[in-house]
């Protein structure tokens, strides 16, 4: 996984913060480490995204699931930004061979190391066909 640091060093606090989010992804979501769940998600975690419940369980049932449904899936982070207890996370999904990858933009409020609450916005990468520039969209 690489991912940017964009922006000034945030505080110390807002380092722990955004290192808390890194981590989780990489253990949690690339490396499928469950286990470890507890390190970063806090017991009260409240969840924004409607396919997801509330909760722990709800973040590592929908990982898990996505896991199964697309065994090699990676994410990839480019970006990360953090503003005091958020940390904003530009994301790209890479998923099944047959099927688009997915834009995400990630937003955690995190509490001393703690990820907290989350939303996302998430979208499918478009083919080349459809885009008027040559920017892409990563």
């Amino acid at each position: 996984m690489s991912s940017v640091i964009s922006g000034s060093k945030g505080s110390l606090e807002e380092e722990r913060n955004r290192k808390a989010v890194l981590d989780f992804y990489e253990a949690i979501i690339n490396r499928q480490e469950y286990h470890r769940a507890s390190e970063w998600l806090d017991p009260g975690y409240t969840q924004h995204k409607p396919i997801v419940k509330d909760g722990p369980e709800g973040v590592l049932d929908f990982v898990r699931g996505e896991n199964k449904r697309a065994p090699h899936h990676k994410v990839e982070i480019l970006r990360s930004f953090v503003d005091g207890d958020y940390v904003i996370l530009h994301v790209h999904v890479h998923l099944l061979p047959d099927e688009p990858d997915r834009a995400v933009i990630d937003i955690f409020r995190c509490k001393d190391g703690k990820l907290m609450e989350h939303w996302d916005v998430d979208m499918p990468v478009p083919g080349p066909e459809v885009f008027v520039h040559s920017n892409g969209i990563f």
